[in-house]
């Protein structure tokens, strides 16, 4: 059973169990700081920061140090080295799980899709021995911060490919390749990848449900050079269709159905949206193990405009 709830900064922890082990993710965002500062640090009982090697806000996670500085233990990343990476955070989930009595909160907000996947996988094989999990997401107010429409931006280019740890599908030699793209504003990075795929079929996910109406404008922006770019690959087998940034159990339903309309392929599916988005990608792979998740490693980030904070909080309980 899935529920959610779209709610704000100050009231969020009204949804949450009194006492908890927390989760999340110190980035090069300044929303990796807005959750974790504005629970009441009494309701914490142990809390596990990742943050990337090179490629973290000091000052997010400095400020997450200093208030949760008696409960709180940083794990470092190396997200070049997804093996190392599956590692370490498996070697904290088996910490928590240590305890008899566990309710989990995680701020899946500035999670790399890849991190966030392999987290979830190693959560939901282990469901029985949690209390209850949460997941949180603050939606960005704005992205591509101060920079005009035309030139917005989040991520350039795909260094490369690769299949998630825990989602490795069942892929069978004699059956054609169905890729699923989950696209947000990374038309760019979507490109590249599906260049290294070199797909039978393509299905090409338009994003709709804006979690913040200040990025309305931008997403209808993207939109149109959506429509514009879906027909590069018309010469291929390739169709559109729609899910939801923010509701989880929509774009669940939404890919459950592709999935079932081709179950004569091989199906690969890469979330580039939200982080809600992913977590319904993630769940629908968990459900059917046929299916493999990949994750496109972008060439670089933008690392300074990438987003604006806001005040909405989505809290969503999956266990």
């Amino acid at each position: 059973m899935i529920r959610t709830i779209h709610t704000t900064k100050s009231e969020f922890g009204r949804y949450l169990p009194e006492k908890f082990v927390f989760i999340g993710y110190a980035s090069f965002e300044e929303r990796s700081s807005v959750i974790p500062l504005a629970i009441e640090k009494e309701r914490i009982k142990q809390a596990y920061v990742f943050r990337s090697k090179g490629n973290c806000d000091k000052e997010a996670a400095k400020s997450i140090n200093v208030y949760l500085n008696d409960c709180v233990d940083f794990i470092e990343l190396e997200i070049s080295d997804s093996i190392s990476t599956a590692r370490e955070i498996t070697k904290t989930v088996k910490k928590i799980l240590l305890d008899n009595n566990i309710f989990l909160v995680v701020d899946i907000t500035t999670f790399t899709h890849e991190t966030l996947l392999i987290l979830l996988k190693l959560i939901m094989s282990n469901k029985e021995k949690f209390n209850s999990v949460y997941y949180l997401y603050n939606g960005a107010d704005k992205y591509s911060v101060s920079e005009e429409l035309d030139k917005a931006w989040l991520s350039k280019g795909c260094k490369d490919v690769r299949n998630v740890i825990g989602y490795p599908g069942l892929m069978r030699p004699v059956a054609k390749n169905c890729l699923i793209l989950l696209t947000g504003f990374e038309l760019e990075r979507a490109t590249r990848l599906i260049e290294l795929i070199e797909p039978d079929r393509l299905l090409l996910g338009n994003a709709e449900d804006p979690i913040s109406s200040n990025n309305a404008e931008l997403m209808q922006h993207f939109k149109n050079k959506f429509e514009v770019w879906k027909n590069n690959y018309n010469s291929i087998n390739c169709s559109s269709f729609d899910f939801s940034c923010k509701d989880v159990e929509k774009t669940i339903n939404i890919l459950t159905d592709i999935i079932n309309s081709n179950k004569e392929e091989n199906c690969i599916i890469v979330p580039l949206n939200t982080k809600l988005s992913t977590i319904a990608a993630g769940i629908v792979a968990i459900q059917n193990k046929n299916i493999q998740v990949c994750y496109s490693i972008p060439e670089t980030y933008n690392i300074n405009n990438y987003s604006s904070p806001s005040s909405n909080v989505t809290v969503v309980s999956l266990v």
